[in-house]
C-alpha cells in the first residue's frame, strides 16, 4: 500500500508509483506474481476497512522460508 499522498502532488506521486512498479528492489517482483498495488489517496476508516476486505479474500500460500 502506498501512503502519504497528501503530502505530495499528484505528478509526484505517481511517479514514485511508477517507479515502486518497475524497480525489482520493490513491488515489482511481488506484482509479477498477483499482488495488489493500493493507494491511500482518501485516508479514512471506509478505505481501511476496504483494504482488510481485500486482505481477507486472499488465499494464504507458504513462503519459501516457511
Amino acid at each position: 500500500m502506498t501512503n502519504m499522498w497528501s503530502e505530495v502532488s499528484v505528478e509526484t506521486g505517481e511517479e514514485r508509483v511508477r517507479a515502486l512498479e518497475t524497480m525489482d528492489d520493490f513491488f515489482k517482483p511481488a506484482l509479477e506474481k498477483g499482488a495488489q498495488m493500493v493507494h491511500n489517496k482518501p485516508n479514512n476508516v471506509d478505505f481501511a476497512r476496504g483494504v482488510i476486505s481485500l486482505i481477507l479474500q486472499n488465499h494464504p500460500v507458504p513462503l519459501v522460508i516457511q
